[in-house]
């Protein structure tokens, strides 16, 4: 089975004030059609650019993505702006459009809490302190680490 995704040696830079900085830092993966992946990671590790950067969301004059993003074996990186609108709006048969999910900004306890609160119709404290349990239980800290 081929990939649909491929993404190899990924790297992405923003322009800022002091020149460029790297945001993304030669990231690789595979995806197999059907499969799904989720990428967890702290804030600003660089989850949600490496999302973005897939269907070159972000504005080409303050962005350099290199490496190359491989969909349905075309590489996203060199397609032409036309291109990249058919296939972000699934418009091309050859190609299957993205389903692709940017981050909520809420912890993972905040989440797991929420899927408790509607599913158990739990109260809001009963559904975190549920949440904490399931994360300290499978030992996933609740905390983020101090630096």
């Amino acid at each position: 089975m081929s990939n649909l995704l491929e993404i190899n040696n990924l790297t992405v830079q923003f322009r800022g004030e002091g020149g460029w900085f790297t945001a993304v830092d030669d990231v690789s993966l595979a995806l197999a059609q059907g499969e799904t992946l989720g990428i967890v990671g702290e804030s600003c590790s660089g989850k949600s650019v490496t999302a973005l950067s897939i269907l070159r969301l972000h504005a080409p004059s303050t962005t350099r993505p290199t490496g190359q993003i491989l969909y349905s074996g075309k590489d996203m990186l060199t397609m032409t702006p036309r291109a990249l609108r058919a296939i972000r709006a699934g418009n091309r048969d050859d190609l299957p459009g993205p389903d692709v999910v940017a981050q909520s900004g809420l912890t993972i306890a905040d989440q797991i809490g929420e899927t408790l609160r509607i599913h158990q119709q739990l109260d809001a404290r009963t559904s975190r302190q549920r949440a904490i349990e399931l994360l300290e239980l499978v030992r996933i800290p609740t905390r983020a680490p101090r630096r």
